[in-house]
């Protein structure tokens, strides 16, 4: 089926569905007043001198900088401007989300600068941010980056470091934790998308997809130890292009679904299932998607987003609900030429969806000013449905076994692990 016949049988299959959740189709008020345009011509330099330096070295060009994927802690958005092109000076953002000028917002490195010194990675070791491609804040709050360590990609790639995973405490602004992937990694491997489940016993299950692999990376992040899990062959045959892309979602903490963007199927198995290394045998069908989907996000408890490929409708599926067209609800289209690559929860009790024209990006067709990107609300939360909030701790503070107590993180003055995370005690 075309796409563009699938997503009109999408729109069409919307007006079936009886009860529409709370919040299908937001009001414009609503959106347009919330509505925030971040973007690379506007960064909270230190001064005016290191704006002018980084343009000198060639550090920093406007119209190269394209945002991807976000996560929402409080106000701030935690914004994703992977290294596609030359001139990004830094590859992991923060703004505030109730700022003053929403059409304007200063996006700010996180957590520094320095973080992002690419030029560094040999000599700082792996704590610099080289590229990060994916973000996730878990149910304790720690913030996890996918780092792939290539820069440039969509030009001439350069390997700058190891891929790796990066944990960043948010209370703190510290680097507390880092996972190196390169003994994971073949030459095959394409690394894209990254869960982090946080299990009652406070253990630490970090979930990478590799696509190139036809496999899901599992690093036990509590016991130190990492491993792959094949996808069986019913599922592996499901990827028809060498370019394409392993969508992970973890929902309810217990269970991820995953498909490939070009594959015709959506399967989901339990985390338990992906707990060593092996081929995955107990895992279930969902179902036939309607065409190629584009996995956007989840509310990380029943609600998925997602799009057709090569449109910009963005439709929310309710798990419980069969996996079929009648159960798809359109909440979302945004403006001609904008796709949206990101859906998650955040700031005043709504779901976001970050949108660019990343197609014309790709294809170089930038223009003087460079990309348009546009954060919006796209769905009012119920209360009960915004995610549980849970006292954090540094992944070095969690417990090894249910028997030791977590020191109390979110104070960095008290907190007795600062000293520790200071010196890379972790990395």
């Amino acid at each position: 089926m075309p796409t563009t016949a699938v997503a009109s049988f999408l729109v069409l299959a919307t007006s079936l569905v009886a009860g529409s959740p709370a919040g299908a189709g937001l009001r414009r008020e609503a959106i347009c007043k919330n509505s925030l345009y971040p973007s690379g011509h506007h960064i909270n330099w230190t001064c005016p001198e290191q704006k002018t330096l980084y343009i000198d070295k060639g550090l920093y060009t406007p119209k190269n900088i394209l945002v991807s994927r976000v996560q929402i802690f409080g106000c701030r958005a935690y914004i994703l401007t992977p290294r596609f092109l030359c001139g990004v000076p830094f590859t992991l953002g923060t703004l505030n989300m109730n700022g003053p000028c929403k059409a304007e917002p200063l996006l700010s490195p996180f957590p520094n600068w320095e973080s992002h010194e690419a030029s560094n990675a040999n000599s700082k070791g792996n704590k610099n941010i080289i590229n990060a491609v994916d973000v996730f804040i878990d149910r304790k709050k720690i913030m996890w980056i996918l780092d792939v360590g290539i820069t440039e990609t969509l030009d001439k790639p350069k390997v700058i470091g190891h891929p790796k995973v990066l944990a960043i405490c948010i209370q703190t602004s510290k680097i507390v934790a880092v996972v190196d992937l390169s003994k994971l990694c073949t030459p095959n491997s394409r690394f894209h998308e990254l869960q982090v489940e946080v299990t009652e016993e406070d253990d630490t299950y970090i979930y990478v997809s590799d696509a190139g692999c036809k496999a899901i990376v599992v690093y036990d992040y509590s016991r130190d130890k990492g491993f792959k899990v094949q996808l069986p062959p019913e599922v592996a045959d499901d990827c028809t292009s060498a370019k394409d892309i392993l969508y992970l979602t973890l929902m309810n903490n217990t269970v991820i679904y995953f498909s490939f963007m070009n594959g015709k199927k959506m399967y989901k198995t339990e985390t338990t299932n992906l707990r060593c290394p092996k081929t995955l045998s107990e895992y279930e069908e969902v179902g036939t998607k309607p065409g190629k989907l584009v996995i956007l996000g989840s509310d990380r408890k029943t609600k998925m987003f997602f799009r057709t490929k090569g449109e910009n409708q963005i439709f929310l599926w309710d798990t419980c609900q069969p996996f079929k067209s009648s159960s798809f609800v359109t909440v979302d289209s945004p403006p001609a030429g904008m796709f949206s690559t990101h859906v998650v929860n955040g700031f005043m009790q709504f779901a976001w969806a970050l949108s660019s024209d990343f197609p014309d990006f790709a294809n170089g067709n930038r223009g003087a000013v460079g990309p348009r990107a546009k954060l919006h609300p796209i769905y009012q939360l119920e209360p009960a449905e915004q995610c549980e909030e849970k006292p954090t701790t540094c992944p070095s503070c969690r417990p090894k076994s249910p028997n030791q107590t977590p020191c109390p993180c979110p104070c960095p003055s008290s907190c007795p692990c600062i000293s520790e995370h200071d010196n890379g005690g972790l990395s």
